[in-house]
């Protein structure tokens, strides 16, 4: 794990050869290859930022500091110094942006919904361009932070999947990290299941079976090519990560951001945290001794990205106590 504190920035041939790596590249294998920072591109960059003001003694999400820690893990996966450069180098102008959150049980924090809109519009995107949802409900543009508000039904198209995927040109997954009843954990593997109808637990006539075994199988979803292609940035709301026994979750103040663009990657970090949440307050682990069997399918089968911490890079930016990465 790399750890650091003040501003920091690639070198300019490291930017630009990593730039020119991934103009090469087919845009299904933009998420997991073309943002690394190493010498060594087989691995994958996972950005942890923490701000110890990030939530109040209440537990009240600061916007202004969540701002900041997302620009600052944009800045630190892009190589950029300047906020609207990193932005643009992961979206277009032109491009129509689609924002998958969770808004189901434990929602992703609203300022974290309006540092991502803010963001993108800062980059020169117009606001009928960008959109945010999960299932069907959804908002268009700026004043939509809050899912309460939320007016737009997508609908679903060909083969179950979301309007609001097929309409974009970009994706970006928004999830919270939570534990979860059936698959462990929830975090960027399992968001997706928001973006497909008819599901079930029993995968009764399901176009995506995804529950049997701990719901192994939810990587099908990440692997559909129209979400695996257009996806090219994940930020985990890890400010309150929810754990514990599944019928008695705890939110620990984590008050965090998880960066990244490879969702296996991303997802073993958040359970490395999970974990250490378990064990601070427990001293024990119990059922989170094993990772998840979803997120290491999401490589072993559905070659996803790396889940495999010794082919992760994972880069601390912020406040260390605690970290448990």
């Amino acid at each position: 794990m790399n750890k650091r504190n003040d501003d920091h920035s690639f070198s300019r041939r490291v930017f630009l050869h990593g730039a020119l790596s991934a103009s090469l590249l087919p845009l299904a294998s933009f998420a997991s290859n073309s943002l690394s920072a190493n010498s060594d591109s087989r691995k994958s960059r996972v950005i942890v930022v923490r701000d110890a003001k990030a939530l109040d003694k209440d537990n009240k999400a600061c916007a202004t500091t969540i701002n900041q820690m997302l620009e600052n893990g944009l800045l630190a996966l892009t190589g950029y110094n300047n906020p609207m450069q990193a932005w643009g180098y992961l979206f277009s102008k032109t491009e129509r942006i689609s924002i998958k959150s969770n808004i189901s049980l434990a929602s992703v924090h609203r300022d974290i919904h309006s540092a991502l809109l803010y963001g993108l519009a800062s980059s020169g995107i117009a606001e009928d361009q960008i959109r945010i949802w999960d299932r069907n409900r959804g908002g268009l543009g700026l004043s939509q932070a809050d899912a309460s508000g939320w007016n737009w039904a997508p609908g679903y198209g060909a083969g179950g999947i979301s309007r609001a995927v097929e309409w974009a040109d970009g994706l970006i997954n928004a999830p919270r990290l939570k534990s979860h009843e059936l698959s462990v954990m929830s975090g960027a593997l399992k968001n997706w299941v928001g973006a497909v109808t008819n599901i079930n637990c029993r995968d009764e006539n399901v176009v995506f079976p995804i529950h049997a075994n701990h719901c192994a199988d939810v990587g099908m979803i990440n692997a559909l090519p129209v979400v695996q292609r257009k996806c090219r940035l994940i930020v985990v709301d890890a400010l309150l990560p929810l754990f514990h026994d599944m019928d008695n979750q705890k939110p620990w103040a984590y008050k965090g951001l998880v960066i990244g663009t490879d969702p296996a990657a991303v997802d073993s970090v958040c359970w490395r945290i999970l974990q250490g949440c378990r064990r601070k307050t427990s001293g024990e682990l119990n059922g989170y001794r094993e990772m998840p069997l979803h997120i290491s399918n999401a490589e072993a089968k559905y070659g996803l990205g790396n889940c495999g911490y010794d082919r992760i890079e994972t880069e601390l930016i912020g406040w260390s106590e605690d970290c448990f990465i």
